[in-house]
């Protein structure tokens, strides 16, 4: 953390950290994986003492995310080899029967949670394959993980605005390995895609239902 932090306890935990970074791993083509402008957290204090996060506010101000595949095919997301175990009672790493996880928190509720003006960009030395996005503004509505996600923001690809739209009505389910129904739009000057049905995340994660196209 470069810039200056903020922080305060009560009413409630507040944290906003200037100019962030987070380090590649050494041989990477970028030298931080990840760069923000500033991140913005808020969240209560009394809810976590029984169990439960209330996450009032998460904004992350001009993120930008480098992905990276290098010539071995490993990914600078991967932080572990993987034949590599959990240590017995992590709690955040035990199976739930599928391809998710269990939460280690009793409960979840979230407010503010925005993307601003943000990049990615993914770069694959294995294939030769480079891709850009930018502008990404992203806003999240999710009450509760037992109420419907709701996704809506924009970006730019190879010049070109992007307007898109995701509902998911059971998210809890789908990241603990489960399944629900799935929407999607996606609205571009040259495609317009729209895609409902049901989408899985069990051991081969996937998706069913009726895609328009034009």
């Amino acid at each position: 953390i470069k810039g200056p932090l903020e922080f305060s306890l009560l009413p409630s935990v507040a944290l906003r950290a200037d100019d962030v970074t987070f380090a590649n791993p050494p041989g990477a083509g970028e030298a931080d994986m990840a760069r923000l402008a500033a991140l913005e957290v808020e969240l209560e204090i009394w809810p976590l003492l029984r169990g439960a996060l209330q996450v009032d506010r998460f904004v992350l101000v001009e993120p930008v995310i480098h992905l990276e595949v290098g010539a071995d095919g490993v990914p600078n997301w991967q932080f572990a080899t993987p034949d590599t175990e959990p240590a017995a009672g992590d709690a955040g790493a035990a199976d739930a029967g599928g391809g998710g996880v269990t939460l280690p928190i009793a409960e979840l509720k979230l407010g503010e949670i925005r993307i601003e003006n943000g990049t990615v960009t993914y770069d694959d030395a294995s294939s030769g394959t480079s891709e850009r996005i930018e502008e990404i503004d992203v806003s999240l509505d999710l009450p509760d993980l037992q109420s419907p996600l709701q996704a809506d923001g924009s970006l730019v690809y190879k010049e070109r605005p992007i307007e898109l739209a995701l509902s998911v009505e059971h998210p809890l389910g789908l990241v603990e390995g489960g399944a629900s129904p799935l929407a999607v739009e996606l609205d571009a000057e040259l495609l317009q895609v729209g895609f409902e049905g049901q989408a899985s995340n069990d051991d081969t994660p996937g998706a069913v239902g009726a895609l328009d196209l034009e």
